[in-house]
């Protein structure tokens, strides 16, 4: 039963020694957004096509983004990938978490002083909006 205790506690000291080298993979600061840019494409019929740029300085080591968004209703995703001063790019894959959410794994891990450029396209099949030219639509 001794030995049991003694597992335990030394088990115990060493998940609260690792506790301080852990947590700052898992809470992650905001790093220095630099540039949010959006590029509108209206086609014919009323539909959009749309460019989504996240540039941003990173401040500590992270390897998703755990919350982009609301994209608007309706769209569906073309491609997006990820872009790095350090020459890192990959596409990535985004994973929704619901209401045009989405987390962005970036599939490794960003270096601090980096600056990253997330790249999203995307379409919505149906028009954003109506307008109107001499009373008619």
């Amino acid at each position: 039963m001794q030995s049991l205790m003694r597992i335990v506690l030394v088990v115990l000291v060493f998940s609260l020694l690792m506790l301080p080298v852990a947590a700052p993979v898992f809470a992650a600061g905001p790093p220095d957004l630099t540039r949010i840019d959006s590029q509108v494409a209206v086609k014919s019929d009323g539909t959009v096509g749309i460019t989504y740029l996240l540039t941003f300085r990173e401040t500590e080591t992270r390897n998703q983004i755990t919350s982009l968004g609301p994209l608007d209703a309706g769209h569906s995703i073309r491609s997006s990938e990820i872009e790095g001063s350090d020459g890192k790019r990959g596409k990535i894959s985004l994973s929704s978490q619901g209401g045009g959410f989405y987390a962005v794994p970036f599939g490794f891990s960003t270096q601090v002083g980096q600056v990253y450029t997330v790249t999203i396209r995307y379409d919505v099949s149906r028009p954003l909006d109506t307008t109107t030219i001499k009373d008619q639509a």
